[in-house]
């Protein structure tokens, strides 16, 4: 039996951890590179763990909350980065061939584009907040990205419909789909407004 070496991505969360909290400040830039090792070998590591479906869902997730991340904590780094990842998330979802086979709104496919489309809203929310360390790249982000958050979620959903339903129903179908969205829309608003 081999004995392994080196640190496991636990490890550099774990020790990033400790030592953000205990640290005086000449340590806390050895914090912050143990958390920016152990982010990328997360990221690194999903696709040897998952398939391609469940590897764009959880990359785009992990895109929106590195794009929070880095507004709470004014890391221009961590916001790029979160960017990039939800574009490479889709990349990567696009590259495989979609699974047909599932339930409504239930395939790996589906689930995966709509989790893009939600990592897309809430990182256009938080783009367009006013932080202190807002790049000029940054302004006027939140569009495109609302845009295509809904491209995602409404292609998706335009997606599992034409799989679903024959072509006479398809109408039918895009109403209930869209008055949904709105519907959850309206609730998210209710509980968090858009507004700064």
């Amino acid at each position: 039996m081999t004995r392994r070496t080196g640190f496991s991505v636990k490890h550099y969360l774990v020790l990033s951890l400790a030592i953000n909290r205990s640290a005086t400040n000449g340590l806390k830039l050895l914090a912050q590179a143990f958390l920016v090792l152990g982010v990328v070998f997360i990221s690194l590591a999903v696709p040897f763990a998952l398939g391609a479906d469940e590897t764009a869902a959880a990359w785009a997730l992990e895109g929106a909350g590195l794009v929070w991340i880095g507004v709470q904590q004014r890391r221009t780094g961590a916001r790029g980065f979160g960017l990039l990842l939800q574009a490479g998330a889709a990349a990567f979802l696009i590259s495989d061939r979609p699974e047909l086979a599932g339930h409504a709104f239930l395939t790996g496919f589906y689930l995966g584009a709509a989790m893009v489309g939600i990592a897309g809203v809430f990182s256009a929310y938080w783009m367009d907040r006013d932080f202190p360390d807002k790049r000029a790249w940054e302004h006027g982000t939140a569009p495109p990205l609302m845009l295509w958050a809904l491209v995602w979620w409404f292609g998706a959903g335009l997606y599992e419909l034409e799989r679903l339903y024959p072509s006479a129903q398809i109408s039918a179908g895009i109403l209930v789909y869209a008055t949904s969205t709105l519907l959850a829309v309206e609730v998210a608003a209710s509980l968090r407004p858009w507004g700064p």
